[in-house]
């Protein structure tokens, strides 16, 4: 399948967005989580989804050139992220 919608996830690495309890490696262990479930949720599709780890991401931390599989992955990612805790 040719991947030809780019999208990019910029993923929080600022411990304390992900509570209180969370430690560093933490942080690392849930945002590798989070990009193999968005990996296999969108495997099928012609998104090229690329992860950008920040501490601080730029509005809705999902950027591309296509609003509605922005918006899939924006769903997909509230929808789940407790998942990868």
């Amino acid at each position: 399948m040719n991947k030809d919608t780019n999208i990019t996830v910029q993923l929080p690495t600022e411990i304390s967005y992900w509570g209180s309890d969370c430690r560093e490696q933490d942080v690392d262990r849930i945002l590798s989580n989070l990009e193999t479930m968005i990996e296999r949720e969108f495997s099928e599709t012609p998104y090229r989804i690329l992860f950008e780890r920040t501490m601080t991401p730029i509005g809705s931390g999902i950027h591309g050139d296509c609003e509605t599989a922005m918006l899939a992955v924006r769903v997909f990612i509230e929808e789940n992220w407790m998942n990868a805790l």
